[in-house]
């Protein structure tokens, strides 16, 4: 799906998110006037808004790894605050984007956190119960991309409990409450939990 299908597949949900507060909103923003020496144009940001529920001590960062490409990008480790955090993500890498995220009582993962856009057999636009969440199997944490300077996601947290690195692990499964376009593979998810070793290429 390219970035402007994802768009598109995006903002159409609108009207099914306005009533949770969960909106794809673009915004206009105005370039400051170019000085001698600097660039014309500043880069493209999209602002990942995350609306955080079930985990106030949580830690997110945003990640872009396309399959066939060198090299990863990362940003910086944002921690919510009042419920939310922010992350800044350069607009091309929306494409191919995941969002990692870490909670202080996470014990024996052996793994990163991930945040889940969609859980296998959930459509774009359904809502995701704790208990769908829960009993998923497969999960998907790439993000196709999308045009715009904002995007709102909510975001639930709960503590999954699943056989660890020696004794039983508890992990921070995050997914998106309403379940949003995805690429990629569908990896194998753990009462609700993603996890990985790395960055996640996405394809």
């Amino acid at each position: 799906m390219t970035r402007t299908a994802a768009r598109a597949a995006v903002l159409a949900l609108t009207g099914v998110l306005a009533a949770t507060t969960l909106t794809t909103t673009a915004l206009t923003t105005t370039a400051p006037p170019a000085t001698a020496g600097a660039p014309a144009e500043r880069a493209e940001i999209t602002r990942v808004v995350l609306r955080v529920v079930g985990c106030d001590d949580c830690s997110f960062t945003a990640h872009s790894y396309r399959s066939g490409e060198d090299a990863a990008w990362s940003g910086p480790v944002r921690r919510v605050r009042d419920g939310k955090v922010v992350l800044r993500v350069p607009t091309r890498l929306t494409e191919g984007m995941s969002i990692s995220l870490t909670a202080p009582w996470e014990r024996r993962t052996g793994a990163v956190s991930n945040v889940v856009f969609r859980y296998r057999g959930q459509q774009p636009g359904d809502r995701v119960s704790p208990q769908e969440a829960r009993e998923a199997r497969r999960g998907s944490a790439c993000f196709p991309g999308i045009d715009a300077p904002r995007i709102k996601l909510r975001v639930k947290v709960h503590r999954a409990h699943f056989p660890g690195t020696g004794a039983r692990a508890t992990g921070a499964a995050a997914y998106t409450v309403v379940s949003q376009p995805t690429v990629g593979n569908r990896e194998r998810v753990y009462d609700g939990f993603l996890g990985s070793q790395d960055v996640i290429p996405c394809r």
